[in-house]
């Protein structure tokens, strides 16, 4: 009897490795078992045994397990080593030497089975972007049916972020009661974030921006900020800036010259975004120019949006923005603008 006892023990010994094995599921029920051998350009790939090598886009990936270090490279960020315990939410959860750390799904650049030796590896840099289209409605000035498009390059490395966005919007103006003429609206900005150490970084920022319904021609921003992480992020972030502006903008009247003024202003940011329902996100920016010349002049834009995951790489995102602008303008044009929209969202 003892040495069937001893037999079967050193047998489930033997065939213990054979039963771990790496997880990658898809969807609510799909799941492979096998090895993982790595994640590049949006793919991750698994050994199986019936199935060979198998390519699943990584957008799809709704919960991954293993069993062995990996190397995972998230975007701006150095290499973590450890093992993968789950994917929940769009967060993974890593075991490392360290600790228990978390990373946003959206943020990895890269996962290997090559362990990185000695020193630092260098980290993986890569553009990353979205586009999106839907429609919009304005309220303040004058009522407006708009359809949009806007698209976000970004590329962020350990030490810096550049960010590119543009977005242009078209549709009809409301008057008197009546659909009357078309108007448009445009916005492009180009910003660079250098980091400092720690939780301290340097923002710089150009924005350019149209808009017919307030009639303004055009407005130039430059920006320049000290900033500072408060809750660093993955999966929520709070970030808060304190700076200067410099701003000229240039209104067409309904009659008589062109207005424009310019002057500097304080610059005071806080940007906040948080894991909601599971795996959507909250976002408010709240980005304020205290005037430094006209008496009680405030300009204020704070934008609140709810981004809620379809499928994949796309999601759909509820936002609304307010203006708020009390600096020297063209008679008729009101102080308060509000902008609701709704757009489809892919990530690449």
């Amino acid at each position: 009897m003892s040495s069937r006892i001893l037999c079967l023990a050193v047998l489930l010994a033997m065939a213990t490795p054979a039963l771990r094995a790496d997880e990658i599921q898809i969807g609510g029920k799909d799941r492979l078992s096998g090895t993982i051998l790595g994640m590049r350009g949006n793919q991750v790939r698994i050994g199986t045994e019936h199935l060979g090598e198998v390519a699943l886009p990584w957008a799809a990936v709704t919960d991954l397990r293993s069993d062995v270090d990996l190397a995972i490279y998230p975007e701006g960020a150095e290499v973590i080593v450890g093992v993968i315990t789950r994917l929940a939410g769009g967060v993974l959860e890593i075991r490392t030497a360290q600790g228990i750390r978390t990373l946003d799904k959206s943020r990895v650049n890269l996962i290997s089975t090559e362990l990185p030796r000695g020193g630092k590896p260098a980290p993986v840099v890569k553009w990353r972007g979205k586009a999106e289209f839907g429609f919009g409605l304005v309220t303040g000035n004058k009522e407006s049916n708009n359809y949009l498009i806007g698209t976000e390059l970004r590329r962020r490395s350990p030490s810096a972020e550049i960010l590119i966005t543009a977005q242009a919007e078209q549709g009809q103006l409301r008057q008197n009661g009546a659909w009357e003429r078309d108007v448009s609206y445009a916005r492009g900005s180009v910003g660079l974030t250098r980091n400092q150490g720690g939780r301290l970084y340097l923002a710089g920022n150009t924005t350019l921006e149209h808009d017919e319904i307030s009639r303004l021609a055009l407005r130039q921003s430059h920006a320049f900020s000290v900033g500072y992480r408060l809750i660093p992020g993955s999966p929520n972030l709070w970030h808060v800036e304190l700076g200067g502006n410099y701003l000229w903008e240039k209104y067409n009247p309904l009659q008589g010259d062109d207005y424009s003024n310019d002057g500097m202003t304080l610059r005071l940011r806080s940007l906040t975004e948080w894991k909601v329902f599971g795996s959507s996100r909250l976002k408010l920016d709240v980005v304020a120019h205290p005037s430094l010349e006209a008496p009680h002049g405030l300009r204020a834009t704070s934008n609140l949006s709810l981004a809620f995951p379809l499928t994949g790489a796309l999601n759909l995102q509820l936002s609304a923005t307010h203006d708020y602008n009390t600096n020297p303008r063209p008679a008729g044009v009101k102080a308060s603008d509000l902008r609701t929209r709704t757009t489809l969202v892919y990530g690449f």
